[in-house]
């Protein structure tokens, strides 16, 4: 394994927001929209002797990924903000290449294609740290970077919407996309946070499932509660998924009289199903 010599870097997180905020944004000069993708959060760290391909949560994934090997001597000390995907940008194809074996992921992609990186920031640029330079600064060099790279290796650039961000944010929902995130110009990159200069606006569906059964809650805050809620798509099969989201007063009431939630009708918003019929990002809304 190469030995990583450049700095690790914890990536900055976006916080939920709403149409109401891209309303106020819609002419706002300092603000961006771009689209929301729904893969694999990976660093790519260019190295003269190898390159890494870091999960948000450190794990590595270059072996997984050779199409991402290329050695690229004079981008060396270059670290760039990647979202990973399959071919298909199906959820559990985005798994087969980054959260498997590698030997698993490598024959995934020769049966249906290699996965490929949408660059969305510049973290590093030849060793030159990026992260306090506004976006603004550091859209430029990011733009070069991918530029040299998308030739040797499947890399693209992530679009800025200046302009028409509602319209945006309806097209790309109409065709079956996450949303969108808004990036103000004038922030810098805060490692690690979940700030206000990157605000995602999220599409939203709403389904109705049986509740089955609960789950506790892990310690904390709500100990010796109801922590989710089990659900499926018919009181004869078991459970397909858990949903959280509830108030307190709600969890309390489940916790006290769990029969008057069981076996019933209730509505639950989320991000989109998966191919299973499993909720992304699920919330309970309350009983039908």
């Amino acid at each position: 394994m190469i030995e990583v010599t450049t700095k690790l870097y914890e990536p900055m997180l976006a916080k939920p927001s709403s149409i109401d905020f891209l309303r106020q944004v819609e002419n706002d000069s300092n603000w961006v929209a771009v689209e929301k993708f729904d893969g694999y959060r990976q660093l790519l760290y260019l190295g003269s002797q190898g390159n890494h391909l870091y999960s948000r949560y450190g794990n590595d994934h270059i072996l997984n990924c050779p199409q991402f090997q290329t050695l690229v001597p004079e981008l060396d000390g270059t670290v760039l903000d990647c979202e990973g995907m399959a071919p298909t940008r199906r959820l559990e194809d985005n798994a087969a290449c980054f959260k498997a074996y590698p030997e698993n992921a490598i024959a995934w992609q020769r049966a249906n294609g290699n996965a490929f990186l949408v660059a969305f920031d510049l973290l590093s640029y030849m060793g030159e740290d990026m992260v306090g330079r506004p976006f603004r600064e550091r859209v430029g060099p990011l733009a070069e970077v991918v530029s040299v790279l998308s030739s040797r290796m499947p890399l693209r650039l992530e679009v800025l919407k200046f302009e028409g961000k509602e319209n945006y944010y309806r097209s790309l929902v109409t065709d079956g996309g996450e949303g969108i995130i808004l990036k103000n110009l004038q922030a810098v990159y805060t490692l690690g946070k979940r700030t206000n200069a990157w605000l995602k606006v999220k599409r939203l569906e709403q389904h109705e499932y049986y509740v089955c059964g609960f789950l506790p809650a892990a310690e904390g805050k709500f100990e010796g509660l109801v922590g989710s809620v089990l659900y499926t798509d018919s009181p004869l099969n078991p459970a397909i998924g858990a949903s959280s989201g509830m108030d307190d007063s709600t969890r309390v009431d489940m916790t006290q009289f769990p029969d008057k939630y069981l076996g019933q009708r209730a509505l639950f918003e989320c991000q989109r199903l998966t191919d299973r019929g499993v909720m992304r990002h699920p919330r309970w809304k309350g009983l039908v």
